[in-house]
């Protein structure tokens, strides 16, 4: 079937089977993944939209496969840069935003404080390497639904990422 009828109307066109980003993606965070085979963006059984921020590029890389096909998740976009993602995240609409701490031009701290306050109702889950003793506390206060650490399993972070997802806090 196709992406779920809850996705925004941009992220399910950009995302549809046989469209890849490189044919007319709305967005052009995703076109920097126009190696990575259309599946990846649009399970079919997508019922999220996730945004991408980390600065990273191959654990950027590493999410679009975790949250490729059959995760339940459509890639609405994945930058690096905390400036660019302030732009993109609300033009994107995803349902979660996935952020990690160390970003180009910016923190990934005043990145949640910032679409949080644009936002009150957006979902976000950081997934840092920072130690979570020290920096979980200060995520949620920004307005982040959860924390993980990077070394965290793959169903770890599947997991929490679907928690989040549905607006629980993990």
């Amino acid at each position: 079937g196709a992406p779920s009828a809850s996705l925004p109307e941009r992220v399910r066109d950009c995302f549809s089977v046989g469209k890849s980003p490189a044919e007319g993606a709305s967005s052009t965070l995703v076109n920097k993944y126009a190696s990575v085979p259309t599946a990846l963006h649009c399970p079919h059984n997508a019922m999220h939209a996730l945004f991408i921020v980390d600065g990273q590029p191959i654990v950027r890389q590493g999410y679009v496969h975790i949250f490729g096909a059959n995760s339940g998740f459509a890639l609405a976009g994945a930058t690096g840069s905390a400036r660019e993602a302030r732009r993109a995240v609300p033009e994107a609409a995803p349902d979660l935003t996935l952020v990690g701490l160390n970003l180009t031009e910016g923190s990934g701290l005043e990145l949640i404080k910032d679409l949080h306050a644009r936002d009150p109702d957006h979902r976000m889950l950081v997934i840092s390497g920072h130690d979570e003793h020290l920096y979980a506390e200060r995520a949620v206060r920004a307005g982040a639904l959860g924390y993980l650490e990077k070394r965290a399993s793959v169903e770890s972070i599947r997991e929490a990422v679907r928690t989040v997802a549905t607006g629980r806090v993990y």
